[in-house]
């Protein structure tokens, strides 16, 4: 596997060098920070900035318009498959177009679609709109994923990659707050029209990016291609099976914890996202150089160890102190495993194939968290919401088991290769 050639597990014993190492930048390092890099994230904090006030007040506007959780979940659905259906034809779509020009397409989508807003009073209509704004969401995801990597040194990709999802972590913690307080402060109106005004701002400085188009294959090669190679790559088939198992617990978090921290009459569920926030943004910074250095394995590793232990955290969490012990546990998690697949994945699919492995990581994530949400509701049935999170818990240490199972499989084939090149040698 090209993403882990030549790399060695962590040895636990060098747990200090190894922390001083990833912290201290050698001067011999290729450089990071270029204008094209700084400004990728910075436009990318703004998008998501913008696009995100809309997240916690579109419910509440479609309330207003006298649609119900039915209409609610339509909206929150519709916009997540068209998000998905886009990336899918993200390859296709790059045959005929840069992908600079398709990035600007799904700005300006979601940039004038959020002004739209104001102007419809029907259900139908803004499940449309809705619609059309995840077509956007999934062409500049995937699109500014493959930028990024691409901004940076292939020896600092995943350095690049971290600092990337701290920007989008960032964005995502702080813009909800801020769509509540321009709704609470002046209607729904302007806070589409600020929304808006966001987006615009970042489509403005996405414009100053200019990088190089990846290299493309021969289009004879490309015509020879089935339409399954086109939209998927098999060298990422153990990533693409992590990342589902991962995306289960996601799933399930996302759908259950705050229900169940009702139930149990837990007060400090806000705090909880306040700290896992802060824990996912610290380790990053942390670890930033880990996967470079590392690889992927020992990220691998502890991301779905910490994941294991916070969902057994959850089933058994009676109380606001384990909630919040949970919340440093998942935190980290989430800062091991999020930046790790996306970085490996790229490096896997090569650079000239990055915007397929950014489209690829954002459909695998989403295809479990959904498949989550889905089976474990009806688990959730059955055993309640603690008898879930402890099948998550299951989840999550196959995902382990299944990792080390693979790295077995892949040394005792190295080790079956040396052996046979020294007989053919002597």
């Amino acid at each position: 596997m090209a993403g882990t050639t030549g790399r060695t597990t962590a040895d636990p014993s060098r747990g200090k060098a190894i922390l001083k190492e990833l912290i201290v930048t050698p001067q011999t390092e290729e450089k990071l920070w270029t204008r094209n890099f700084g400004t990728i994230l910075v436009s990318h904090f703004i998008f998501y900035l913008g696009f995100y006030m809309l997240t916690p007040t579109l419910p509440l506007y479609i309330r207003s318009l006298g649609g119900g959780a039915e209409q609610i979940g339509l909206v929150t659905t519709g916009y997540a498959m068209a998000s998905v259906i886009m990336r899918f034809a993200v390859p296709f779509l790059q045959e005929k177009y840069s992908r600079m020009v398709l990035l600007r397409i799904g700005i300006v989508a979601a940039l004038a679609l959020a002004v739209v807003y104001c102007f419809i009073r029907s259900m139908e209509g803004v499940v449309l709109i809705r619609l059309l704004q995840g077509m956007g969401f999934g062409l500049v995801t995937t699109f500014a994923g493959a930028m990024a990597a691409d901004a940076v040194p292939t020896t600092r990709l995943g350095e690049g990659i971290s600092l990337f999802g701290m920007a989008t972590t960032g964005a995502v913690a702080f813009s909800p707050a801020l769509g509540l307080l321009v709704m609470n402060r002046f209607g729904f109106t302007p806070m589409f029209v600020a929304a808006a005004a966001v987006i615009s701002v970042s489509a403005v400085t996405w414009s100053t990016v200019s990088l190089p188009e990846p290299p493309r294959a021969p289009a004879a090669a490309e015509g020879k291609l089935s339409f399954w190679s086109r939209i998927y790559d098999t060298r990422i088939a153990l990533q693409t099976v992590l990342l589902i198992c991962f995306g289960v617990a996601r799933g399930s978090l996302q759908s259950f914890l705050t229900v169940m921290a009702d139930e149990e009459g837990l007060s400090m569920i806000t705090v909880y996202f306040i700290v896992e926030t802060g824990v996912t943004f610290a380790f990053r910074f942390v670890s930033r150089k880990w996967y470079d250095r590392r690889g992927p394995g020992s990220l691998v590793l502890l991301g779905g160890l910490m994941s294991a232990f916070s969902f057994y955290l959850f089933s058994v969490t009676r109380s606001n102190a384990l909630l919040l012990s949970a919340a440093v546990s998942n935190g980290i998690a989430l800062g091991a495993i999020v930046p790790t697949f996306q970085a490996w994945i790229m490096e896997e699919v090569g650079a000239q194939h990055r915007t397929l492995g950014s489209a690829l990581y954002f459909n695998i994530s989403d295809f479990g968290t959904a498949a989550g949400a889905a089976v474990m509701g009806v688990v959730a049935s059955h055993t309640g919401y603690h008898g879930a999170f402890r099948v998550v818990m299951f989840v999550m240490l196959a995902y382990v088991a299944i990792y080390l199972v693979w790295t077995h499989g892949r040394k005792r084939r190295a080790d079956g290769e040396r052996r046979g090149s020294g007989l053919k040698g002597n």
